[in-house]
């Protein structure tokens, strides 16, 4: 004796896909389609790159003591933690 599954129709349907799955692929390639549109549209540009003054000049040495002072400090406080290498 065999029995039947509560879970499907007699000829073998899912009851519930029917109804919903014609609507999921187009739902689901429009979610795709939008996000596409919205990435070209936050990525694109709006003309060629252009270079500017800066208003300050900084020489480069008092760049290389800023980052010279900041690793340092780094360093020092990597020393200070526990368990630090």
């Amino acid at each position: 004796m065999a029995f039947a599954d509560p879970l499907r129709y007699s000829d073998g349907r899912v009851p519930g896909w029917d109804a919903h799955f014609p609507y999921l692929m187009p739902a689901f390639l429009a979610i795709i389609a939008a996000c596409l549109l919205a990435g070209l549209a936050r990525g694109r540009r709006l003309g060629p790159l252009t270079s500017e003054r800066l208003p300050i000049e900084v020489p480069a040495s008092e760049t290389l003591i800023g980052k010279a002072r900041l690793m340092r400090s780094q360093r020092a406080s990597r020393a200070r933690r526990p368990g630090a290498a």
